[in-house]
């Protein structure tokens, strides 16, 4: 089966699933107790899949639909960055939506726009992952876009400096990105996990012998 198959029949199942729940939108709000706590995780669980597999006019749409429940606003305004091209509004939400969305955009390839009116800490490291992640951010003229030293890292500006950096988040991180290739966030980002992981997992959990030794 082709790729664009599978993409469709995934595509199928999800819609199929969501649309099932979507059509229990309507009063979803006034809910309480068991039959709230029965819904809401189904319709997480699927408009989690749809972040892949939607169209943009297909997030546009959900994401109003899915604003009317609190516990599903964050994914909403997921949604609509993902849709629009502008994570203005998304970095406020924290590090978390910010990467459930940047994962998507880096695929696009295209500029995102994100222009918000103050840069709190907040929106500063929502900007960052947006970099981190290999995306082309746009913050316009902004003579206050952050200039942090999280945000010197992302952009990888002055690398050999951050590994002196008095944060020492930053330097630890700075030494091991190292200086041979450029900037590789994203490359690291796509990569497998470290065999070390596995055998630190061993260790820990002792569930079965190392596969290593």
């Amino acid at each position: 089966m082709s790729q664009m198959h599978l993409r469709r029949f995934f595509l199928a199942g999800a819609l199929r699933s969501l649309i099932y729940h979507a059509a229990q939108l309507a009063g979803a709000n006034e809910l309480r107790g068991y039959a709230r706590k029965r819904r809401i995780p189904k319709l997480r669980f699927f408009t989690g899949r749809l972040t892949y597999l939607a169209t943009p006019q297909m997030l546009l749409e959900f994401s109003a639909s899915l604003k009317a429940l609190p516990e599903l606003h964050l994914i909403a305004e997921v949604f609509k960055t993902i849709a629009t091209g502008d994570a203005t509004e998304l970095v406020s939400f924290g590090i978390n939506a910010v990467q459930a969305a940047a994962q998507v955009l880096r695929l696009n390839n295209r500029p995102v726009r994100c222009r918000p009116a103050v840069w709190h800490m907040a929106e500063a490291q929502g900007l960052a992952i947006l970099r981190l992640n290999g995306v082309t951010v746009d913050t316009g003229n902004d003579p206050n876009a952050p200039a942090d030293a999280l945000n010197h890292f992302a952009i990888w500006d002055q690398g050999r400096a951050l590994m002196k950096s008095e944060d020492q988040f930053i330097r630890e991180l700075a030494c091991l990105h190292g200086v041979d290739e450029g900037r590789r966030h994203a490359s690291v980002l796509d990569s497998a996990f470290d065999r070390d992981e596995q055998l630190a997992f061993d260790a820990i959990t002792q569930l079965q012998p190392s596969s290593y030794f």
